[in-house]
């Protein structure tokens, strides 16, 4: 709905815990995978690699809703698979845990 209206799949978060990071990190924070597909798939154009202003990506902010069981299990494994499919790289590291 959001892009509907104008927004930019790139706009950045301004406060809360995903300071710094895109709708794309919200969407995986809150288990939306429809809202994920959307904002990668449907020309939105979300990077999947942007990171937080702690360092972190979208890929980690679906941990951290598996983590805190906003999401099931297999949603989380379903949304992992499609951010690595569309690039997610596994092996960058957030500033606090490294």
């Amino acid at each position: 709905m959001l892009l509907r209206h104008g927004a930019s799949a790139q706009e950045r978060v301004t406060q809360g815990r995903y300071a710094g990071g895109t709708l794309l990190h919200l969407a995986c924070a809150s288990g939306d995978f429809l809202s994920v597909a959307a904002l990668i798939w449907w020309g939105a154009g979300a990077d999947v690699n942007a990171t937080t202003h702690n360092g972190e990506t979208a890929l980690m902010a679906a941990v951290d809703a598996a983590l805190e069981e906003r999401i099931t299990k297999p949603e989380f494994e379903r949304m992992v698979e499609y951010l690595v499919s569309r690039g997610a790289d596994i092996a960058i590291k957030d500033i606090i845990t490294g």
